[in-house]
């Protein structure tokens, strides 16, 4: 039982670290698409501020920018709809 629980902690050590660099990665990621989508699609209400942007993508930008990475998918396509380029992952 106590090798069991020492395997599990190494692992335990090696993996978190990683999944917190991926976790990081989609952050970066999520933001560069809703930058992306901001900067080639979205649309500009005559120079208001207010977006004309279908309602999933705003909420896809903001999960992005509240670090939810949940947007990504949702973002990625609209992008691939408007015939965008998506943005490199890190």
């Amino acid at each position: 039982m106590k090798a069991l629980t020492k395997t599990l902690l190494a692992w335990a050590s090696i993996g978190l670290p990683l999944t917190a660099f991926a976790q990081s990665a989609d952050v970066k990621y999520c933001a560069a698409l809703a930058d992306k989508y901001n900067d080639f699609v979205g649309q500009d209400d005559l120079g208001k501020g207010k977006t004309n942007n279908p309602v999933r993508v705003d909420v896809a930008i903001e999960k992005c920018k509240s670090g939810d990475v949940s947007g990504i998918q949702m973002l990625e396509q609209a992008l691939k709809n408007a015939r965008v380029t998506l943005p490199p992952r890190p």
